[in-house]
């Protein structure tokens, strides 16, 4: 039996006062049809992530899903939240800067409140959250590295751990391949989330840290889990798990290996970046 989680997303009450109190400042169909807009996407994504956090009663309140559900829950918030922001660019841009100062402030202000809102059930789906693992294997379609590229060899049962081409051909230990290759991974995100990130306009410096659980599978090819922690922020976890998907599409890596056969593996990324607003 499933209930659905209960969180508190808005107080209905409280919403359709402030959407009354600042529909007053609207002076155009345009902005009127924009407001409307911008709500209804709001009230989309509410319910998107209601209908994506339900738990069985019996399991003492965890959201269980599968690995494959949660990254369809991921793809369809990402394209939600784009949705929201073209609408509320929009919205921007009905008004005039110069003219509509006061007005701009408040909407600025509603617009921050209706996404914390979205943020805090966010927050609260991924702290109940238990994966399951329904797929093991990258339906990525990048090649796979030709096997003897990979070819590795123990002489007891310990697993090898996956790692890059750069790492393996150092003729480094065990332990320091290990890090060579987590350092790797770790520089690699770092570099594609700045990437992202450079065409945003920071005044403060930010400070971004957060934990990736992913498969690699025995192909070398990656595939999402979770975050088990989050950044504390919906839309920077959205730009981190598209820095994900694009490393997931161009870099292939040498799999596991455990009795000298290729193998699956989870795999947990630490992720810690300050940048300055010098972006």
């Amino acid at each position: 039996m499933y209930k659905t989680l209960f969180i508190i997303l808005f107080s209905s009450t409280l919403l359709a006062q402030k959407s009354e109190d600042f529909s007053k400042y609207l002076k155009t169909e345009s902005q009127k049809n924009n407001f409307s807009n911008y709500n209804s996407k709001v009230n989309e994504i509410q319910e998107f992530i209601v209908q994506n956090s339900k738990f069985e009663i019996e399991k003492d309140s965890v959201i269980e899903v599968s690995n494959t559900s949660n990254i369809d829950f991921y793809n369809g918030i990402k394209a939600l939240f784009s949705d929201l922001n073209k609408v509320q660019n929009d919205f921007y841009l009905s008004f005039d800067y110069n003219k509509d100062k006061k007005i701009l402030e408040k909407l600025n202000q509603y617009f921050s409140d209706t996404k914390s809102k979205i943020n805090d059930a966010y927050l609260k789906r991924n702290w109940y959250l238990k994966v399951s693992i329904d797929r093991i294997s990258s339906p990525n379609s990048v090649d796979a590295l030709p096997s003897e590229v990979c070819e590795r060899y123990t002489e007891n049962s310990d697993i090898l751990l996956p790692t890059h081409q750069n790492c393996k051909d150092k003729g480094l230990s065990g332990s320091e391949e290990n890090k060579c290759f987590e350092n790797f991974l770790r520089e690699r995100f770092s570099n594609v989330i700045r990437d992202y990130i450079s065409d945003l306009y920071l005044e403060n410096t930010l400070n971004l840290s957060v934990m990736i659980t992913f498969i690699i599978d025995k192909e070398g090819r990656l595939d999402f889990i979770r975050f088990p922690r989050s950044t504390g922020s919906l839309y920077y976890d959205l730009l981190i798990y598209k820095a994900f998907q694009r490393i997931q599409k161009t870099t292939i890596f040498c799999p596991a290996r455990k009795d000298n056969t290729s193998v699956s593996i989870y795999y947990n990324l630490p992720v810690k970046m300050v940048i300055t607003g010098e972006y």
